[in-house]
């Protein structure tokens, strides 16, 4: 099965920018053919040495695709190369080890018993309950 990447074109200057953001390869070229030809063989020797394992697609809403665009550029980095930090620090954050460490900080330091009045609060919404 063939893969499809994006090209994403500016102009700068005398000449057009593409830019792969799958891949973060960038090219260059006087006309919009030569620059997305150009983009293409790029990407395809990137490729050779360093094959991508793409296990499904990942459709990003438009306004945020934008807003992460205009960062990368402002930056001076891919947008593939944006991506990957945020994915990396969103899952540094989120990791399951770090919030387990976080959370034994806590009870090492603070009881990990309920307080008596909110207990019984519990218990008195449930109500009965039989077994």
């Amino acid at each position: 099965m063939a893969r499809v990447f994006t090209a994403v074109l500016h102009k700068e200057d005398d000449l057009y920018v593409a830019e792969c953001p799958e891949v973060g390869t960038v090219s260059q070229g006087y006309t919009i053919e030569e620059a997305t030809l150009s983009l293409s063989e790029a990407t395809a020797l990137y490729l050779e040495e360093k094959p991508m394992k793409m296990d499904a697609d990942v459709i990003i809403p438009h306004p945020l695709s934008e807003a992460a665009e205009r960062l990368a550029r402002q930056l001076g980095m891919s947008l593939s190369d944006l991506h990957t930090t945020a994915l990396t620090a969103f899952i540094a954050k989120y990791s399951e080890d770090d919030v387990t460490t976080a959370l034994n900080r806590v009870y090492t330091t603070k009881p990990s018993s309920l307080d008596p009045v909110l207990m019984k609060m519990q218990m008195i919404s449930l109500g009965e309950e039989t077994w």
